[in-house]
């Protein structure tokens, strides 16, 4: 998105790292950030890469990551589909917190995982938000 700005008497084009809606000439609110990326902890954290490092596991079907609400703890949480021959998937969430550990910072770890046979989606197939269900008490 590119935004005009008046300075000196010239108009300038500039991008800018935000997707707005504008109220006015003057006024704007911040919608998201066109990189996709979250702030936790002060640092920037891009879900979609934890999700393609996710599906890379031998494990995974699919799987998707964002960040939880504010109330929820506001780390990241992820959503994993097994493969269909996953071997034990009640222990899956586990094994991808040991796996997630040697490649990621603690900050873009998800503090969540649930595994489910299929991505939570709206009827217009829309990827919907899901409860984040801690689970390891010890993190």
């Amino acid at each position: 998105m590119a935004a005009t700005a008046a300075a000196s008497g010239f108009l300038t084009q500039v991008e800018l790292q935000d997707h707005l809606d504008w109220l006015d000439h003057e006024r704007f609110y911040v919608l998201r950030r066109r990189d996709g990326a979250v702030q936790i902890g002060g640092v920037n954290v891009f879900p979609q890469r934890i999700e393609r490092l996710l599906c890379t596991h031998p494990e995974v079907a699919e799987a998707a990551v964002r960040q939880a609400s504010a109330e929820q703890g506001g780390r990241l949480k992820a959503f994993v589909v097994p493969v269909i021959d996953c071997v034990d998937p009640a222990a899956l969430a586990e094994r991808l917190d040991a796996w997630l550990a040697s490649r990621l910072t603690a900050l873009e770890q998800p503090r969540a995982i649930q595994i489910g046979r299929q991505l939570p989606r709206s009827a217009a197939g829309k990827l919907i938000d899901w409860p984040a269900e801690v689970y390891s008490e010890s993190r």
